[in-house]
């Protein structure tokens, strides 16, 4: 009995699969003939939309010279020709000094006073020469109604006359030593700001003692208007570095680039350094460049070489590789592989020799790469 129930089973089982089979067949037949009738469609080219064009932006490719970057590393320095030391012509001992390193001062402004034997010397010569003057001049002019009286004799009157004029001479001496000096009192000397500037070097405070012999001096005033950056160039660089090179200087106080140029090149190595000291002079207009301040120099050269660039913001990276997207027309854009020589400042020099004046897309040009890569 259950042998002839399980063949009913197997035998039941077996239609259905013939029906499952006879039903999915003529489906599979359609399907075949359906896409046979089918036509194919052919991809057209790919165009870039009206909204796109208002935004992308455009480039061209130049051949030009190549530019190198040179980078040492220096300080800055105040401007030698643009500065003054202050050397006082006295001795003595300074009092009330009223300024301090950094500080800004004003042509003519007192900076400090030194208390000097040398300016009593000088003030008691200048009183005494101013009466021997006087009493000169009375002599004379007696001399002279003497001799007019028939008194005195002519030899007389000319002595009275010299013994005047060296008298006056003295005196006028006197007068001059007290101008250069300037203004002071009986016994000292005051220090006056003879440019406007900055005090970038203090060597005396009140209590110091200044000879006249000395030969440092107390003070010293810059504009720093224009600042000196000296940078150490060893050997190797030298061949390539000119005189009117344009210069960039970091440092580390400001996130700010500063322009210069290369204005002299020293002839002799440093033989503590083994380099050579470079000269650069940097426009200072915000007054933030200060003497000692490490500097970042890098030097931008000119090479023999001639080289495809473009602006590297125009570039677009992907897969460890640099494209461009050279476009002709909204419908004629391809992306083009590119490797980059050197990138000096935003220009990228190629090694790649593509037509001078190839126009590409230098913004947005990610949004077109990718719509052409999946294009493709």
């Amino acid at each position: 009995m259950s042998t002839k129930n399980e063949s009913h089973f197997i035998l039941r089982n077996k239609m259905k699969t013939h029906r499952s089979v006879f039903f999915i067949l003529p489906l599979v037949v359609l399907g075949i003939n359906c896409g046979s009738h089918k036509p194919d469609q052919a991809k057209g080219p790919f165009c870039l939309s009206d909204s796109l064009m208002k935004i992308i932006q455009f480039d061209k490719v130049k051949i030009q010279p190549v530019f190198k970057e040179i980078r040492m590393t220096g300080k800055v320095s105040f401007d030698d020709d643009q500065v003054v030391r202050i050397f006082p012509p006295v001795s003595g001992v300074v009092q009330d000094i009223s300024v301090s390193l950094g500080d800004y001062v004003q042509k003519g402004q007192v900076l400090a006073k030194i208390r000097s034997s040398d300016m009593a010397s000088y003030n008691s010569q200048y009183i005494t020469a101013v009466a021997n003057q006087s009493i000169a001049q009375r002599n004379m002019e007696f001399t002279e109604e003497l001799y007019k009286s028939g008194a005195a004799a002519e030899k007389d009157l000319s002595i009275a006359r010299d013994n005047f004029k060296i008298a006056l001479a003295e005196s006028e001496r006197i007068k001059q030593v007290l101008a250069i000096f300037g203004e002071g009192g009986n016994d000292y000397y005051v220090v006056k700001a003879p440019i406007a500037g900055f005090i970038v070097e203090k060597k005396i405070t009140e209590g110091t003692i200044i000879r006249q012999d000395a030969s440092d001096n107390a003070l010293t005033i810059s504009d720093l208007k224009d600042v000196w950056v000296l940078a150490n160039a060893f050997e190797r660089d030298l061949e390539e570095v000119d005189l009117g090179d344009s210069v960039s200087v970091k440092t580390l106080a400001y996130d700010r680039v500063y322009r210069g140029v290369v204005n002299r090149i020293s002839h002799t190595i440093d033989p503590v350094t083994k380099a050579n000291r470079i000269r650069v002079i940097v426009k200072n207009t915000d007054f933030k460049l200060q003497p000692e301040m490490f500097a970042s120099v890098t030097i931008k050269t000119i090479t023999e070489n001639k080289l495809s660039s473009i602006h590297s913001n125009s570039t677009v990276f992907n897969e460890n590789r640099y494209f461009m997207v050279e476009y002709k027309n909204k419908c004629d854009t391809k992306v083009i592989p590119i490797t980059p020589y050197s990138v000096v400042d935003d220009i990228m020099y190629l090694y790649e020799k593509i037509p001078d004046g190839t126009q590409i897309i230098s913004k947005y040009q990610l949004i077109v790469y990718s719509k052409l890569s999946n294009a493709n």
